[in-house]
């Protein structure tokens, strides 16, 4: 793979189960950067860290395969506050930074509960930012979530990938299984702020709710929407599969969006949630192209829109299903 000895040596001393692998992987990182070529590659393995990994305007980060090389939290990594990255990469929209051929596990459970709202301590994981430019690229990726205990897991907001500053690229076969949340400010996807041009390539998103009832000492709700574009710019969907009972993408005050072959499997719970695919605020040039909803298993609410247009100053346009 073009890695020299010294490198592939370093990485085979780290993924034991039980020990801290941050350090190992991310000297291994820093080094082949330092020398150049960036390349690290990931034998098969578990691999546990403690901390988040950061990869280089000229990583080149690469795994034996995604069901194979697997990046996971290691027990010493127990956050309280605030929100925890997995993986990021440097802010320049020059970068060629590339991340492939890996899985990517957070933690969701551990650390008791929240006396007040029963919500797992822990649980504040997400597993991607991402602010390398055009020419960064990713590549069979899986993203998942495992620890689930009891329906009040998973109700802290979190995101799998977020794109924000000078992100962008290619991202090819984005695969992403958190399929039981409990937070509408969940995302499979958040893009806030970018122009970088950035695209997808057979993009599949799962997101859905714990079924209806009562779990106290709260409820666990959909998300708003499985992705999300605030703000940004110069954004390509090319095939798009989604499940669960969140709308598929809304675009926020956004500009020069497109979304080609959407295919929807599974209803809205809610009807106040605006509907599968939405252009709000001050968005403009925005195409969606062969949407498809489908509902071969699940009814939605009445009244859900299959698309919903709701721009500044115009009337608001909706196509309600079916």
């Amino acid at each position: 793979y073009g890695a020299t000895p010294s490198f592939d040596l370093r990485i085979q001393t780290v993924g034991n189960v039980g020990n801290d692998d941050w350090s190992g992987l991310q000297a291994a990182i820093d080094a082949a950067s330092a020398a150049g070529h960036g390349r690290v590659f990931l034998p098969r393995g578990v691999y546990h860290i403690g901390g988040t990994l950061t990869l280089h305007s000229n990583t080149t980060f690469f795994g034996a395969a995604a069901g194979a090389a697997v990046i996971t939290w290691h027990d010493n990594w127990r956050p309280t506050t605030g929100e925890v990255i997995m993986l990021q990469t440097d802010d320049n929209k020059d970068a060629t930074t590339f991340l492939g051929s890996m899985q990517i596990s957070t933690r969701i459970t551990g650390g008791g509960r929240d006396p007040n709202t029963g919500v797992d301590l822990w649980d504040r994981f997400s597993h991607i930012l991402w602010r390398a430019g055009r020419h960064s690229m990713t590549m069979s990726l899986m993203t998942n979530y495992n620890g689930f205990k009891s329906p009040l897991d998973g109700i802290n907001p979190r995101r799998v990938y977020q794109f924000t500053g000078g992100g962008g690229g290619r991202h090819y076969g984005v695969l992403t299984l958190d399929r039981i949340t409990g937070n509408p400010d969940y995302r499979n996807i958040r893009i806030v702020g970018t122009s970088e041009p950035l695209s997808f390539y057979a993009l599949a998103t799962e997101a859905t709710k714990f079924p209806p009832g009562t779990w106290p000492p709260v409820r666990p709700q959909a998300a708003d929407t499985n992705v999300e574009i605030t703000n940004a710019s110069n954004v390509r969907i090319y095939s798009m599969k989604r499940e669960g009972d969140s709308p598929s993408v809304i675009a926020n005050n956004s500009n020069n969006i497109a979304v080609y072959s959407h295919m929807s499997y599974g209803g809205l719970s809610d009807a106040n949630k605006g509907g599968f695919l939405q252009t709000i605020g001050t968005s403009n040039n925005v195409l969606i192209a062969n949407a498809l909803v489908s509902h071969t298993k699940f009814i939605p609410a009445v009244g859900v829109q299959s698309l919903r247009e709701s721009l500044t100053g115009q009337p608001e346009v909706k196509v309600i299903w079916p």
